[in-house]
């Protein structure tokens, strides 16, 4: 028989005994309609007798759906307590993410490391292979001029300079920017460049630089030893260069080298047909 109209459906019963829980949609979509076994013995049955008529069956109790679930069954509470505990951010576990960057850390180092040895391999096969020696520079002539002034003077050298590429093995590119500078007890009187040039294995190249100053002031006991040297037919200087150059094998170039050159030369007078008493160049020019 159908209800009135307007009224509420009524909830059907069952006689049946079971421990599921199961939505009730006849009865209304708010609440949830769980069934329970009542067990004679149990604390459940007898305050359910002790607040309702006691009749045997089956009871229908209606529970809010935001109290279902709140707790997890008893089965699943310590696998959830793990899971809570060992991720409590939500993401991946900070012990994977930080094992992964300690790993990624580790092969980096490791590549660079590896990096770095085959270099050293490299440059100390080369070394005991090619044997690379600096060029050596030896001073051919002096002429000098500009001595005679009283008042400031303008000297200028010229030289003619051989350079001997002792390596057997390897060529010497002399880049632009080579420079040198003439001094007499410390003091600069004239600078100027070295010409770019190349040079073969083993070859000996000679080459001329004009080096000059404008307007050096002599103190009277510099003039004083500049002529008494003269007088002597010794007068020294110091000529340093600084030598930018490429060592070639094959068709390999290096990277740009200084070569250092200091070099001590004594003429036996201040003239363009000075002669060269004696000199002493060491140079130097190390490929790293």
């Amino acid at each position: 028989m159908e209800d009135a109209e307007g009224a509420p459906p009524r909830c059907s019963t069952s006689t049946e005994e079971t421990r599921t829980t199961s939505r009730t949609t006849s009865c209304s979509t708010q609440t949830t309609t769980t069934t329970v076994t009542t067990d004679p013995g149990s604390p459940t049955t007898k305050l359910l007798k002790a607040a309702l008529p006691a009749r045997p069956g089956t009871y229908v109790i209606q529970i809010p759906k935001d109290t279902i679930y709140k707790i997890p069954p008893p089965e699943n509470a310590k696998r959830f307590e793990q899971l809570t505990n060992k991720n409590p951010g939500g993401g991946r576990s900070r012990r994977c993410c930080g094992g992964g960057a300690r790993l990624w850390l580790w092969a980096s180092i490791s590549f660079f490391a590896a990096f770095l040895f085959l270099i050293a391999t490299g440059v100390g096969v080369f070394y005991l292979v090619v044997r690379p020696e600096s060029p050596r520079f030896v001073i051919q002539s002096a002429s000098i001029e500009g001595f005679n002034s009283s008042g400031p003077i303008s000297p200028r050298f010229e030289l003619a300079v051989a350079a001997h590429n002792r390596n057997k093995k390897m060529g010497v590119l002399y880049r632009p920017g080579s420079s040198a500078a003439v001094y007499y007890n410390g003091i600069e009187l004239a600078a100027g460049s070295i010409p770019a040039f190349e040079q073969g294995k083993d070859e000996l190249t000679s080459f001329k630089t004009a080096l000059k100053g404008e307007g050096i002031v002599l103190t009277s006991a510099v003039r004083r030893s500049l002529s008494d040297g003269e007088n002597r037919g010794a007068v020294p200087f110091r000529l340093t260069a600084t030598a930018l150059v490429k060592f070639r094998l094959g068709a390999v170039k290096s990277w740009t080298v200084i070569a250092n050159v200091d070099c001590e030369l004594t003429v036996d007078m201040l003239t363009a047909n000075a002669k060269i008493v004696s000199q002493k160049c060491d140079s130097s020019a190390k490929i790293w």
